[in-house]
C-alpha cells in the first residue's frame, strides 16, 4: 500500500517595528523581523531568504537569537537560510537598520524568498520626515544706527522629504531693533511659501512657512530698523525659535539645530570734526564763505547716503559772539556712500555759507565764522 507524502509549505512574512506607514526619522533605527512558517510537514529544500536595505539605510546587527536561521551579511544585503529538515513551526530572525541623511521621501526594505517559500509580505516601507536646519546671517556687521536696508537673513534648509506641517519662526529683536516691514521669502530652491508675518513691532509672533515645502532652501528676510537704544557690542544679537514642519527634532524648545543665531554688534556712526585751530578769515556781510571740513572715523562707522552727514556734521557757522547762519555742505571726499569706514578713516567735505547782513551796505562789522566743532559726524 502506498505510504502518501506530505509536502511542507513555507510562507514568508516581513514586519517592521516602528510598524510599516510610520514615519521615521533620520538616526532613528528600525527593527525588521523576517518570519518563516513552515506547516504540512519538515522542509525538503534549503529556504534562502535574501533581504536587501533600500537607499537611505545602513545595517545595523543581526538579534542575538537567529531562531534556526543561520545569517550573513555583505555590505546592505542580509542572506538568511533554513536548512533542510527544519521541522514544523515558525522561525524569526530579526536585525537593525538606521535611517540615514540619504534617505529621500520614505526608506523601504524588501526581502526574495528562493528554495520553494512563498511570500505573503515581502516589502515595508516606513515615510521619512523632513529634517530642518537653519542659519542666520545679517546684511552689514555693525549694524548702524538709522542705517536703511539693514536686515537678517533666515536661510532654511529642508531636507529629507516636504513638510508636513506649518513652520513657524518666531524672532523677538533686540532691544532698540524694530520690524522696518513683513518677513519675505526672497529666495532658496524649495517651493515654499509664507504668511502670518507681520510689517511692524519687535518680533515675528504669527509668522510661518506653510505645509508642504519642498526639499531645498528658503531664504526669509527680515527687515529692520535700527535704534539708538541698540547700541553695543550684543546689541544686534539675534536667535530665532523654529518649530513645527513635521521634523520631530524642531520643536519650541530652544537650542536645536533649526534655532538659528546670529552675533553682531550696533554702532552709531561715530565721526569727528576736526578743523585748523584758528578761525576763518573774517568776511564782509553778505559775503560768501568757501570752506572745507574733515569728518575722521573714531571708531568702525557707516555713511549710507550721500547726505548723511549733512544734519550734525558743522551745522552751522558761528561767530565770536555767537551769530549763526546756516551751512550748505558739498560733494564729499571720497563720495559717499562709503560702507564700512575704519577707525582712522576721513571724509573732506566743502563747505559755504553766505555771513549776516547785506553786501554793500553800511554795516561794515566783518563776520569771523568758524564751523561748529562741537558736531559729530553721524548717519541719519
Amino acid at each position: 500500500m502506498p505510504v502518501p507524502v506530505t509536502t511542507p509549505a513555507v510562507s514568508v512574512a516581513k514586519t517592521a517595528s516602528p510598524a510599516a506607514g510610520t514615519t521615521v526619522a533620520v538616526g532613528q533605527t528600525i527593527t525588521y523581523t523576517l518570519t518563516s512558517t513552515v506547516t504540512n510537514a519538515a522542509t525538503t529544500t534549503l529556504s534562502t531568504l535574501t533581504d536587501t536595505l533600500g537607499a537611505g539605510l545602513t545595517f545595523g546587527a543581526i538579534g542575538a537569537n537567529p531562531g534556526g536561521y543561520t545569517c550573513t551579511t555583505v555590505g546592505s544585503v542580509v542572506t538568511c537560510t533554513l536548512p533542510i529538515g527544519t521541522p514544523i513551526g515558525s522561525y524569526s530572525v530579526s536585525y537593525t537598520a538606521t535611517v540615514t541623511a540619504a534617505a529621500t521621501t520614505s526608506v523601504s526594505n524588501s526581502v526574495v524568498p528562493t528554495g520553494g517559500p512563498t511570500c505573503t509580505t515581502c516589502t515595508v516601507t516606513n515615510p521619512v520626515s523632513p529634517t530642518i536646519t537653519a542659519v542666520k546671517t545679517v546684511s552689514v556687521s555693525p549694524l548702524v544706527v538709522g542705517g536703511s536696508g539693514q536686515f537678517y537673513n533666515i536661510t532654511i534648509t529642508i531636507a529629507n522629504s516636504a513638510t508636513t506641517a506649518a513652520l513657524t519662526i518666531a524672532d523677538t529683536l533686540a532691544t532698540g531693533i524694530t520690524l522696518s516691514g513683513a518677513p519675505t521669502i526672497t529666495g532658496g530652491t524649495s517651493t515654499a511659501t509664507g504668511s502670518g508675518c507681520p510689517a511692524s513691532g519687535s518680533n515675528t509672533t504669527g509668522c510661518q512657512i506653510n505645509s508642504g515645502a519642498s526639499v531645498g532652501t528658503i531664504i526669509v528676510r527680515v527687515p529692520v530698523n535700527v535704534a539708538l537704544t541698540a547700541v553695543g557690542n550684543n546689541g544686534g544679537n539675534n536667535t530665532a525659535n523654529l518649530s513645527g514642519g513635521g521634523d520631530p527634532a524642531c520643536t519650541a524648545a530652544t537650542g536645536q539645530a533649526c534655532d538659528p543665531s546670529v552675533n553682531v554688534p550696533v554702532f552709531a556712526a561715530d565721526m569727528s570734526v576736526t578743523q585748523p585751530a584758528t578761525l576763518y578769515p573774517s568776511a564782509l556781510p553778505g559775503s560768501t564763505v568757501n570752506t572745507s571740513i574733515t569728518c575722521t572715523a573714531s571708531n568702525v562707522a557707516r555713511l549710507a547716503t550721500s547726505t548723511a552727514i549733512a544734519p550734525t556734521c558743522g551745522a552751522t557757522a558761528v561767530d565770536s559772539t555767537g551769530a549763526s547762519v546756516p551751512v550748505t555742505i558739498g560733494t564729499c571726499t571720497p563720495a559717499l556712500p562709503l560702507g564700512t569706514l575704519a577707525a582712522g578713516a576721513t571724509i573732506v567735505c566743502p563747505v559755504s555759507y553766505v555771513t549776516p547782513g547785506t553786501a554793500g551796505g553800511t554795516d561794515t562789522t566783518p563776520f569771523q565764522g568758524d564751523v561748529d566743532r562741537h558736531h559729530q559726524c553721524d548717519q541719519r
